[in-house]
């Protein structure tokens, strides 16, 4: 499965408890050699306000990529979507094997 627009399911994303969001995503993760493209669409799908803002909260540890942390960081639609970034970040600060990719 692709992770591009029309495979990920914002459905499961507005509907789902936590834990089937966060399942979703790991399964929608490991389908992809580079997360971010799943970082960018659902950075758009909350902006257009089709999909929750806590949804990050949820996918950037799941992500564990550095180009999905910075390009969240770096974005200005949600606020949301930087404070959850600004705590993967902090976290992958604590030791120098998570700290190097970032």
């Amino acid at each position: 499965m692709m992770a591009d627009s029309a495979s990920i399911r914002h459905t499961t994303l507005r509907n789902g408890t936590p834990k089937e969001v966060a399942e979703y995503l790991k399964e929608l993760r490991a389908n992809v050699a580079d997360p971010t493209s799943i970082t960018f669409n659902l950075h758009d799908a909350v902006v257009r306000g089709s999909i929750p803002h806590s949804i990050f909260s949820i996918w950037i540890p799941i992500s564990d990529d550095a180009k999905s942390i910075i390009a969240s960081l770096s974005q200005s639609g949600s606020t949301h979507e930087r404070h959850a970034a600004i705590r993967v970040f902090l976290k992958a600060m604590r030791s120098e094997e998570t700290m190097t990719p970032v």
